[in-house]
């Protein structure tokens, strides 16, 4: 597995942790790093630390362009795994300039379906290529 996809990743898994207990500071990503073992931790580590910096800092910037695209439904009505895939995405989008547009979307995908759903995957691919669209 790619060191990228690693890190997003373990990200999801901090961003889930941040998420159901409400606490966005950056702590918490540094207290679940110190708990848990993760092979090569230090060629995952900048990647991880980027996107979970980069989501923190910039949530309501992020949770506002996604609000923008959901139809009938309020951001916090989205199940947790699916609400964060979507903040790495537009995380991504904005905020990583090196990696394209498609790998986000794609990657994206491939989190839903490893973690939520098939039906997940087509609806985060919809918000996305949306978010994408309007960039």
């Amino acid at each position: 597995m790619n060191i990228r996809r690693r890190s997003r990743e373990e990200a999801l898994k901090i961003l889930y942790k941040m998420d159901i207990i409400d606490n966005w500071d950056i702590s918490v990503m540094t207290e679940e790093l110190s708990v848990r073992e993760i092979r090569d931790l230090e060629k995952i580590d900048d990647y991880l630390e980027f996107l979970v910096n980069s989501i923190v800092t910039n949530k309501s910037f992020i949770d506002q362009k996604l609000i923008t695209k959901l139809k009938n439904w309020k951001l916090g009505r989205l199940g947790v795994i699916e609400r964060n895939i979507l903040r790495v995405g537009v995380s991504e989008f904005y905020f990583s300039k090196d990696v394209p547009n498609k790998v986000v979307i794609n990657e994206a995908i491939e989190l839903a379906k490893k973690y939520s759903t098939k039906d997940s995957a087509g609806f985060i691919n919809g918000i996305l290529d949306s978010i994408y669209k309007e960039k």
